[in-house]
């Protein structure tokens, strides 16, 4: 882990898949939101470099709006580097869900979500 200033917390994991987690102090209060056991949002954008990283925000609802509980950067849109990423927000931010555990079968809930919302899109478009 590495802090960098004003308590802005850096995870990597810099073995294939790589990953990169990024945590504010905005984002550690938000984790403990009752809303982030309620309801997450997660919106992923790739291909932005050359390297074909991923940026995935997981977002939980507010009173204020939309408020990050976490920044994810990851290699690609595969099945393991999403299961990395997430397994990376599990080891170092346990509760991070409105203060629930996450836990291996919220790491693969998160990505069940994900492809189910991936098929219905490839199917609509």
């Amino acid at each position: 882990m590495h802090n960098i200033d004003s308590g802005i917390d850096l995870y990597l994991k810099e073995s294939y898949p790589w990953a990169v987690l990024l945590v504010t102090p905005i984002m550690k209060r938000t984790q403990a939101q009752p809303s982030s056991g309620e309801i997450i949002f997660i919106d992923s954008t790739s291909s932005c470099d050359s390297t074909q990283s991923t940026l995935t925000l997981m977002l939980t609802a507010t009173c204020a709006g939309a408020i990050p509980i976490a920044i994810l950067v990851h290699e690609g849109q595969t099945t393991e580097s999403y299961k990395e990423a997430f397994k990376l927000l599990a080891q170092n931010y346990p509760y991070s869900f409105g203060s629930s555990t996450v836990s291996k079968h919220t790491v693969n809930e998160l990505l069940c979500n994900l492809y189910n919302v991936r098929f219905i899109m490839n199917t609509t478009l």
